[in-house]
């Protein structure tokens, strides 16, 4: 009798093993077909070096002679899955930022101000600026889409996401204003945040938030004009654990990139 209760218990625990075994074998095959599907989205920090600042005005245009192609940071899919239906949102505060330059350019000189008018449309504002000797009009789409992103293993190339121009001119507008009427350099100034959102091919949704920052590193005065060398940062947001690796991977991205030329066979 207790030779079969003990073959009863052992061939329970084996149907026990066997099974948890099988749980775990199906939960690893699920683990892998997501991360075999599942897209990572990864940007570039943006250098800046082409600009040219009035010494004693608003500047309506410091980046004319930058192609405003180039003007954005780059993104990769550093993931195994394509990345679907990619939408990229951008966040600053221009009318803030703009009425803080009207209200300071006194300061620089008696001579001149800064006039503005804001329209705004469901996926784009236009902005009408009188300042720096013209009159500008500024049309700023805020977002902006892909309808795939291929992994990088598969489709070596990065996309450029393009950062609306007035930003640009906004935030270099305000490093030279905080030179030219505190006789310093602000080698950090709060730059526009983006969030990202992309969907895998089942369907599920992914999203992150970066904020940014422009990192003043050397300013080059010439007889009537400055010209300001920095970066663009970007920063993920998210407060999760995803976040420190997404900057892991980041690091890794910004070497990659520096060493290869992806516009060589453009």
């Amino acid at each position: 009798m207790a030779d079969s209760s003990w073959v009863d218990v052992g061939s329970f625990l084996a149907s026990a093993c066997s099974a948890v075994a099988a749980y775990l074998a199906i939960r690893q095959t699920i683990n892998q077909r997501k991360i075999s599907i599942k897209p990572q989205l990864i940007i570039n920090d943006v250098e800046i070096r082409e600009n040219k600042l009035s010494k004693n005005n608003y500047t309506s245009r410091p980046l004319e002679n930058v192609g405003t192609s180039l003007l954005g940071p780059t993104i990769i899919n550093a993931g195994l899955g394509s990345a679907l239906n990619v939408r990229v949102e951008w966040d600053y505060p221009l009318e803030e930022k703009l009425s803080w330059l009207k209200n300071n350019i006194n300061r620089i000189s008696k001579n001149f101000n800064i006039f503005y008018t804001v329209t705004k449309g469901s996926n784009s504002e236009s902005y009408d600026i009188t300042g720096g000797n013209t009159t500008v009009i500024f049309k700023t789409i805020l977002h902006d889409s892909f309808n795939y992103i291929l992994p990088l293993s598969i489709e070596k190339k990065t996309e450029r996401i393009k950062i609306p121009v007035l930003i640009m001119n906004t935030i270099l507008n305000e490093v030279n204003f905080i030179m030219l009427t505190d006789g310093r350099i602000n080698k950090k100034i709060s730059g526009p945040s983006l969030k990202i959102s992309y969907h895998d091919v089942e369907g599920n949704e992914y999203s992150i938030k970066y904020e940014s920052s422009f990192i003043v590193s050397e300013v080059i005065p010439n007889l009537y004009s400055n010209n300001y060398i920095g970066t663009l940062c970007f920063e993920v947001i998210n407060q999760s654990r995803t976040p420190h690796v997404l900057q892991r991977i980041r690091k890794s991205y910004a070497d990659f990139i520096s060493e290869h030329d992806f516009n060589k066979n453009k």
